[in-house]
């Protein structure tokens, strides 16, 4: 299987809908669906037994934070890529992934661009730059939910730091790209719609 996409989501019924809508409607088709929820209370866990022919593996049980619920995804998951795509947020068209896998790349990260949304749906573009440096993670970082990583990374280099908020993504995808010289591509895709609410 070439891509594990994976959802996190806790009380964000209305956001996960419209990431589950974006996935099973793309015209690529070599990919899992992978959904772990924290113990959602707002009928998340409703919706997402809704479309349980078209998710391969869930999960709804308390957990300590993204990180950790992320991690837990990867334990699950079979693809030679992750994609975390979570709730709230949705791939940008029906063919962004068949866009993407028709590229042929074998890198260890491939990254492509995203549309910031925030209230009232204005939208604004994100393009990440071709050749990263260590400037780039000082003012940034690349999205988790616009980045397919291989899976192999997250025992060969680390999974998230659960102990983190808010920045584990910063941290792993720094110590791959800086201290493991992963190899990376840039791709002139824009993946997704990240919601900013």
């Amino acid at each position: 299987m070439k891509l594990s996409i994976i959802t996190i989501n806790l009380n964000n019924k209305l956001g996960l809908g419209r990431t589950i809508s974006s996935v099973i409607n793309q015209t690529f088709k070599d990919y899992e669906f992978i959904v772990i929820d924290g113990a959602s209370t707002d009928g998340s866990v409703e919706l997402v037994e809704k479309y349980t022919d078209k998710i391969n593996y869930w999960v709804s049980e308390p957990d300590r934070g993204i990180y950790t619920a992320m991690n837990k995804g990867i334990s699950k998951a079979i693809g030679e890529y992750c994609l975390f795509l979570n709730s709230g947020d949705w791939l940008f068209s029906n063919n962004t992934l068949k866009e993407v896998f028709d590229s042929k790349f074998v890198e260890d990260i491939v990254y492509g661009d995203r549309m910031n949304v925030s209230i009232g749906n204005n939208s604004t573009k994100v393009t990440f730059s071709d050749n990263l440096t260590l400037y780039d993670f000082y003012e940034s970082t690349i999205g988790h939910q616009s980045t397919f990583i291989k899976r192999k990374l997250f025992s060969e280099v680390s999974l998230y730091n659960e102990t983190s908020n808010f920045d584990a993504d910063w941290e792993f995808f720094m110590l791959c790209l800086q201290k493991h010289k992963c190899s990376y591509k840039h791709l002139d895709v824009v993946i997704c719609n990240f919601d900013l609410n």
